[in-house]
């Protein structure tokens, strides 16, 4: 009898989600329009958008255009609204707020907690817990020797560079001769929520690109093959901000440091200090990347 009633619950939970799922549907294409239609009175790019609130271009596009199921969970979108609205001018937080949630969650947390509630208990007798302990002594022992002969690989692969460096260090500063590849370490953006709206996935920094020259400046060179936003500091200093066309190629100069963020990365090819051109991302992501100068 408890099953069936269970059964029955589970049914009518199920109806009302596909319920709540349609509200979703719904009100994501009403706020969508509303925010679409704002932005274009404003005259601002989605591009733009992307740049400053640090969502991906294919989201902000499935928000505009009511696509649910190309948007993550309900609590990141209501994230991501938050952010879009708040940038055009709304009170991003009752706008997220007016997007339904789903219960789901906590329906089935209790739905298993009532399942397992009906097993027969186990009972730990004193060797089970022995049992435990020399397995947790186990795993300790294979867990630190893994560790130990990481670090000691990591150290005899640090160990070329670090006498490279060593080398350069000794060298006049005016002798310095720049890599001819230098490392580049590149990541994607994601997508920031609300901090009241967190969860298990947290936004990530932005990506970094770091280049260390031992020359007396560094200098990045953009080729856009598609149009993009793109925003340049130098040493610390706006230097364009703006929407550039296909076919554009333009250079800046910094003494210590130029940082260079593209609103459509796969339309964009980055050049430092002369070097060969290459992509800084794919289409619609926003990347941002640093260009660093070394002194001995």
């Amino acid at each position: 009898m408890k099953t069936s009633q269970k059964s029955e619950q589970l049914i009518n939970e199920q109806t009302k989600q596909a319920q709540i799922r349609e509200k979703q549907v719904a009100k994501l294409a009403e706020i969508g329009a509303q925010l679409r239609q704002t932005r274009l009175e404003q005259s601002i790019s989605l591009e733009e958008v992307a740049v400053h609130t640090m969502i991906r271009l294919q989201m902000l596009q499935a928000i505009e255009e009511g696509k649910l199921e190309r948007l993550p969970e309900p609590i990141y979108i209501q994230g991501l609204l938050l952010r879009y609205a708040k940038f055009l001018g709304f009170d991003g937080r009752a706008i997220a707020q007016d997007f339904p949630i789903s219960q789901k969650r906590f329906v089935l947390k209790k739905f298993w907690f009532d399942l397992f509630s009906y097993l027969p208990r186990f009972k730990f007798r004193p060797v089970h817990l022995y049992l435990v302990y020399l397995a947790t002594i186990i795993l300790s022992v294979q867990t630190l020797s893994k560790q130990l002969d990481q670090s000691a690989t990591q150290r005899a692969n640090q160990e070329p560079g670090s006498k490279t460096v060593a080398l350069v260090a000794t060298q006049p500063s005016g002798s310095a001769v720049p890599p001819k590849n230098p490392v580049v370490q590149n990541s994607f953006l994601a997508n920031p929520l609300n901090a009241t709206q967190q969860s298990a996935q947290k936004p990530s920094p932005p990506a970094q690109e770091f280049n260390k020259f031992g020359g007396q400046g560094v200098k990045v060179g953009l080729t856009l093959k598609d149009a993009s936003w793109i925003v340049i500091e130098a040493d610390g200093k706006m230097e364009f901000e703006g929407m550039l066309p296909s076919g554009t190629q333009r250079t800046w100069e910094a003494s210590e440091k130029l940082v260079v963020v593209a609103g459509n990365a796969g339309g964009v090819l980055l050049a430092v200090n002369n070097g060969k051109a290459e992509q800084m991302g794919a289409q619609g992501q926003v990347i941002q990347r640093e260009v660093l100068i070394s002194r001995p």
